[in-house]
């Protein structure tokens, strides 16, 4: 009966080792296979970080700027004293703030979806994943640049800069329905069957990660650092973004055959619009 035993806990134990290898196998495989995620990870943080503090700016240049409250009136808005400060003045820089808001929503979701038509057929004919993601990541760069200048030259530029530099660069590269076309892309073509499903979804655990810890960093940063250093920062994380996709991305997916193409404006071709909606209704192998 105790050799019974004996043999029972051996092979339990086998069994639980087994299994162990079997896990550290499969976490040193995934480790080995990393290339979007860190990326995917400080692209998603530091926007999520410099867009939230952007809103301060905002309020800050609608006050002093382009509405002319004094200091007093507008130290009390940032700091929510509202003892300094009447409602109305508060409902006007609120309104403003908000027309602005909605402008640099709007101009961020404009170009990128009429971008992604020619994009995303662009980089499918192609094989090309990195420039999809890389180009935003420039956009983000700059847009911060551009927010740094406006916080230098304060009462020179008014609201309506501060809006377009933050959002215009960003858009024009594509935004983030680009970045992750071409994350998800790159996954879907790199990726074995086996793999893709959790490569997908540490790439959405990263992006939630990134989320989380940009809404609760951002307020702690921008106190101890100011507009000019917190924007700086920003800049120097997604410049650590942007080496590790150069370095970590490889373009080397499925292999296509080479296609003439008539000069950089192939890539706005009207057929490829036409092309892609045929895709949408194509059967998945």
């Amino acid at each position: 009966m105790a050799r019974i035993q004996e043999g029972s806990d051996q092979r339990t134990t086998e069994d639980v080792r087994s299994g162990a290898k079997h896990i550290t196998r499969r976490i040193l495989l995934i480790s080995s296979k990393i290339s979007v995620e860190p990326t995917v990870f400080l692209t998603m943080f530091t926007s999520i970080m410099y867009q939230l503090i952007t809103q301060n700016l905002y309020l800050e240049k609608s006050c002093r700027v382009n509405i002319g409250f004094n200091s007093s009136i507008c130290n009390a808005l940032s700091h929510k004293n509202s003892s300094g400060y009447s409602k109305s003045e508060e409902v006007e820089v609120q309104k403003l703030v908000s027309q602005m808001l909605a402008l640099r929503t709007a101009l961020q979701s404009i170009f990128p979806v009429c971008l992604i038509l020619f994009i995303g057929s662009w980089s499918d004919r192609n094989n090309r994943r990195k420039p999809v993601i890389l180009a935003p990541i420039f956009g983000e760069i700059m847009c911060c640049g551009f927010l740094i200048l406006n916080v230098v030259f304060f009462y020179e530029l008014p609201l309506i800069f501060t809006t377009l530099g933050d959002s215009l660069p960003l858009s024009l590269l594509g935004g983030w329905p680009c970045l992750f076309v071409g994350v998800y892309t790159f996954i879907g073509t790199r990726c074995s069957k086996e793999n893709r499903t959790i490569r997908v979804g540490i790439v959405s655990a990263s992006k939630m990660a990134a989320y989380s810890l940009g809404l609760a960093s951002a307020g702690l940063i921008y106190r101890a650092f100011g507009f000019i250093g917190f924007f700086s920062l920003c800049i120097a994380l997604l410049l650590m973004a942007l080496t590790l996709a150069m370095l970590l991305i490889k373009d080397e997916g499925i292999k296509i055959e080479p296609k003439k193409e008539i000069g950089p404006l192939k890539i706005f071709s009207i057929f490829d619009i036409s092309k892609n909606f045929q895709n949408k209704f194509q059967k998945w192998s």
